[in-house]
Protein backbone atom coordinates (compact mmCIF):
# COMPACT_ATOMS: atom_id res chain seq x y z
CA UNK A 1 0.00 0.00 0.00
CA UNK A 2 1.62 3.48 -0.99
CA UNK A 3 1.34 6.59 0.96
CA UNK A 4 -1.82 8.19 -1.28
CA UNK A 5 -3.53 5.16 -0.41
CA UNK A 6 -2.96 5.57 3.04
CA UNK A 7 -3.84 8.87 3.12
CA UNK A 8 -6.92 8.49 1.33
CA UNK A 9 -8.39 5.18 3.44
CA UNK A 10 -7.63 7.26 7.33
CA UNK A 11 -8.69 10.39 5.82
CA UNK A 12 -11.49 9.98 3.76
CA UNK A 13 -13.68 8.75 6.53
CA UNK A 14 -13.04 11.39 8.76
CA UNK A 15 -13.48 14.23 5.71
CA UNK A 16 -17.04 12.24 5.36
CA UNK A 17 -18.13 12.94 9.05
CA UNK A 18 -17.44 16.61 8.55
CA UNK A 19 -18.71 16.74 5.44
CA UNK A 20 -22.09 15.79 6.91
CA UNK A 21 -22.31 17.93 10.24
CA UNK A 22 -21.28 20.65 8.07
CA UNK A 23 -24.68 20.20 5.68
CA UNK A 24 -26.59 19.59 8.84
CA UNK A 25 -25.31 23.07 10.65
CA UNK A 26 -26.30 25.15 7.46
CA UNK A 27 -30.15 23.18 7.12
CA UNK A 28 -30.04 24.24 10.96
CA UNK A 29 -28.97 27.89 10.44
CA UNK A 30 -31.78 27.99 7.45
CA UNK A 31 -34.48 27.59 10.18
CA UNK A 32 -35.08 23.32 9.97
CA UNK A 33 -36.26 22.73 13.42
CA UNK A 34 -36.92 25.58 14.64
CA UNK A 35 -40.81 25.32 15.00
CA UNK A 36 -43.01 22.53 16.76
CA UNK A 37 -45.68 20.77 15.05
CA UNK A 38 -48.18 18.91 16.36
CA UNK A 39 -50.37 15.97 15.40
CA UNK A 40 -53.59 17.10 14.78
CA UNK A 41 -56.14 17.05 17.08
CA UNK A 42 -57.26 13.70 18.48
CA UNK A 43 -60.42 13.01 20.83
CA UNK A 44 -59.62 10.67 23.70
CA UNK A 45 -62.40 8.67 24.76
CA UNK A 46 -63.21 9.79 28.50
CA UNK A 47 -62.50 7.02 30.87
CA UNK A 48 -63.55 9.26 34.45
CA UNK A 49 -66.21 11.35 35.11
CA UNK A 50 -65.85 15.04 34.84
CA UNK A 51 -64.70 17.19 37.49
CA UNK A 52 -68.46 18.60 38.10
CA UNK A 53 -69.74 15.31 38.89
CA UNK A 54 -67.76 15.11 41.90
CA UNK A 55 -68.60 15.42 45.36
CA UNK A 56 -67.30 18.70 46.64
CA UNK A 57 -64.98 17.98 49.81
CA UNK A 58 -66.72 20.30 52.93
CA UNK A 59 -64.88 19.41 56.13
CA UNK A 60 -61.24 19.35 56.71
CA UNK A 61 -59.46 18.46 59.89
CA UNK A 62 -58.76 20.94 61.94
CA UNK A 63 -55.38 22.04 62.72
CA UNK A 64 -54.09 21.55 66.35
CA UNK A 65 -54.19 24.67 68.13
CA UNK A 66 -50.49 25.99 70.21
CA UNK A 67 -51.78 25.08 73.52
CA UNK A 68 -51.59 21.49 72.32
CA UNK A 69 -48.10 21.70 71.34
CA UNK A 70 -47.04 23.11 75.01
CA UNK A 71 -46.14 19.67 76.44
CA UNK A 72 -43.43 18.98 73.36
CA UNK A 73 -42.17 22.73 73.31
CA UNK A 74 -41.58 22.36 77.27
CA UNK A 75 -39.39 19.05 77.12
CA UNK A 76 -36.79 20.02 73.63
CA UNK A 77 -36.09 16.68 72.09
CA UNK A 78 -32.13 17.44 72.12
CA UNK A 79 -31.96 18.85 75.45
CA UNK A 80 -29.60 17.05 78.30
CA UNK A 81 -31.57 17.52 81.11
CA UNK A 82 -34.46 15.70 79.70
CA UNK A 83 -34.89 11.90 81.36
CA UNK A 84 -37.01 8.62 80.39
CA UNK A 85 -40.26 7.93 81.07
CA UNK A 86 -41.26 6.14 83.94
CA UNK A 87 -42.64 3.29 81.54
CA UNK A 88 -39.38 2.96 79.45
CA UNK A 89 -37.00 3.46 82.74
CA UNK A 90 -37.84 0.03 83.73
CA UNK A 91 -36.70 -1.50 80.67
CA UNK A 92 -33.00 0.49 80.36
CA UNK A 93 -31.80 -1.59 83.61
CA UNK A 94 -29.53 -4.04 81.89
CA UNK A 95 -29.67 -7.83 82.05
CA UNK A 96 -26.78 -9.61 83.34
CA UNK A 97 -23.96 -10.55 80.93
CA UNK A 98 -24.00 -14.12 79.27
CA UNK A 99 -21.24 -16.51 80.83
CA UNK A 100 -18.45 -16.95 78.48
CA UNK A 101 -17.44 -20.55 79.02
CA UNK A 102 -18.26 -21.33 75.74
CA UNK A 103 -15.90 -18.96 74.06
CA UNK A 104 -12.62 -19.78 73.31
CA UNK A 105 -10.06 -17.32 71.83
CA UNK A 106 -8.15 -19.50 69.12
CA UNK A 107 -6.04 -17.29 67.26
CA UNK A 108 -5.24 -13.58 66.18
CA UNK A 109 -4.22 -11.91 63.00
CA UNK A 110 -3.39 -8.41 63.10
CA UNK A 111 -2.20 -6.60 59.67
CA UNK A 112 -1.68 -3.16 59.20
CA UNK A 113 -5.33 -2.26 59.62
CA UNK A 114 -6.90 -5.37 60.08
CA UNK A 115 -7.74 -7.09 63.69
CA UNK A 116 -9.36 -10.02 63.83
CA UNK A 117 -10.20 -12.23 66.49
CA UNK A 118 -10.78 -16.16 65.89
CA UNK A 119 -12.93 -17.61 68.18
CA UNK A 120 -14.77 -20.79 68.31
CA UNK A 121 -18.22 -20.74 70.69
CA UNK A 122 -20.14 -23.53 70.86
CA UNK A 123 -17.58 -25.87 68.77
CA UNK A 124 -18.65 -23.43 66.20
CA UNK A 125 -15.40 -21.02 64.39
CA UNK A 126 -15.91 -17.45 64.37
CA UNK A 127 -13.93 -14.69 62.87
CA UNK A 128 -14.49 -11.49 64.02
CA UNK A 129 -13.08 -8.17 63.95
CA UNK A 130 -12.96 -5.33 66.11
CA UNK A 131 -16.27 -3.36 67.13
CA UNK A 132 -18.22 -6.48 65.54
CA UNK A 133 -20.68 -8.42 68.02
CA UNK A 134 -20.44 -11.83 69.20
CA UNK A 135 -23.54 -14.07 68.55
CA UNK A 136 -24.09 -14.35 72.66
CA UNK A 137 -24.13 -10.37 72.83
CA UNK A 138 -20.89 -9.90 74.13
CA UNK A 139 -18.86 -6.83 71.56
CA UNK A 140 -15.35 -7.46 70.82
CA UNK A 141 -13.38 -4.13 71.80
CA UNK A 142 -9.86 -4.53 71.43
CA UNK A 143 -7.85 -7.11 69.61
CA UNK A 144 -3.93 -7.42 70.63
CA UNK A 145 -1.50 -10.11 70.15
CA UNK A 146 -2.41 -12.40 72.25
CA UNK A 147 -5.34 -11.25 74.04
CA UNK A 148 -9.25 -9.75 72.95
CA UNK A 149 -11.29 -7.58 75.47
CA UNK A 150 -15.06 -8.20 75.56
CA UNK A 151 -17.87 -5.25 76.47
CA UNK A 152 -21.20 -6.41 77.54
CA UNK A 153 -23.29 -3.18 78.74
CA UNK A 154 -21.24 -2.26 81.65
CA UNK A 155 -18.97 -5.15 82.43
CA UNK A 156 -15.37 -6.13 80.65
CA UNK A 157 -13.82 -9.21 80.47
CA UNK A 158 -10.80 -10.60 78.52
CA UNK A 159 -9.86 -13.66 77.00
CA UNK A 160 -6.14 -14.76 75.98
CA UNK A 161 -5.00 -17.78 73.43
CA UNK A 162 -5.14 -21.01 75.59
CA UNK A 163 -1.59 -22.89 74.87
CA UNK A 164 -1.02 -26.25 75.75
CA UNK A 165 1.68 -26.58 78.52
CA UNK A 166 4.23 -29.72 78.57
CA UNK A 167 4.05 -31.37 82.09
CA UNK A 168 6.85 -29.99 84.28
CA UNK A 169 7.94 -33.58 85.86
CA UNK A 170 9.19 -36.33 83.47
CA UNK A 171 7.04 -39.85 84.25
Amino acid sequence: MNERQYIYRTLLPLAGVATTLLVLWIVMLNGAGATVEWRPHVTVPAKFPPMADQPEVTSYRSQPTLQEYLQVWSAPLFNFERQPDATNAVQLIEAPAPALDNVILTGVVIAQELKVALIRVNNEALAVREGQPLPNGWLVERVSERRIELVHGQTRQSLEIESPRLPMTLP
